[in-house]
């Protein structure tokens, strides 16, 4: 930031600073050898979650195995919160800013996009 930024009213420094930040973070990117043994971890647990869905579904319909398939169901949440957490390190934003929103005439916009872009 150059001397001029500091005399710009509104701040715009602080809002430059942020958005570098920002920018920093969301570019951030693990290296090649660790994105394939993430990617690797991804692959087995979703396998590993659809088949305690598939587990599930075969318990389900089945009065006398509701414990067997309440631990299905305890085990299939342990997974997914590991899925999630694995894929959390991967790319998972992509921002679009937009100055302009164009619909056609006839379709129908939620009232709080119209408010919105109104203001």
């Amino acid at each position: 930031m150059g001397d001029d930024a500091q005399l710009n009213p509104w701040h715009t420094s602080m809002i430059h600073t942020g958005m570098a930040k920002l920018q920093a973070r969301l570019n951030a990117k693990p290296e090649p050898a660790e994105v394939k043994a993430i990617n690797e971890r991804i692959a087995t647990l979703r396998k590993q979650v659809d088949a305690k869905k598939a587990e599930q579904q075969k318990l389900r319909n089945q009065r006398d195995k509701w414990q067997e398939w309440r631990r299905a169901n305890a085990e299939e949440k342990k997974l997914v919160a590991q899925l999630n957490e694995q894929l959390s390190k991967l790319d998972q934003y992509e921002v679009r800013v937009a100055n302009a929103l164009w619909a056609e005439k006839t379709y129908p916009l939620n009232s709080t996009v119209l408010d919105s872009s109104l203001a």
